[in-house]
């Protein structure tokens, strides 16, 4: 797992598949169309940065996208929040 803010996902050298966790407020900035066009495969999930928001929701959709790849690329605007959060409830739960 490759864990970064959304400007390194960007501009990653390896094409990897990429979960990019996106604020759903912000709508799509320029970096994700170019994470989109840069990378295989993406899994948008889209959720705020906010303490009331539960993550729970998305971990299944993310453990099934990570168990298909061997090296997954993850990120949020900051890489710090919303992106770790998803890495550290797939190892922690969601492994196969």
């Amino acid at each position: 797992i490759v864990l970064c803010d959304a400007g390194s996902a960007a501009w990653y050298d390896e094409r990897l598949p990429v979960v990019s966790v996106r604020n759903p407020g912000l709508g799509n900035l320029p970096v994700h169309l170019l994470i989109d066009a840069r990378h295989a495969d993406c899994l948008t999930l889209s959720f705020k940065d906010a303490p009331d928001v539960l993550i729970a929701q998305y971990l299944q959709q993310a453990t099934e996208f990570f168990n298909r790849y061997d090296k997954v690329l993850v990120h949020c605007r900051m890489g710090r929040s919303r992106s770790a959060a998803i890495v550290v409830g797939y190892l922690k739960i969601g492994r196969a």
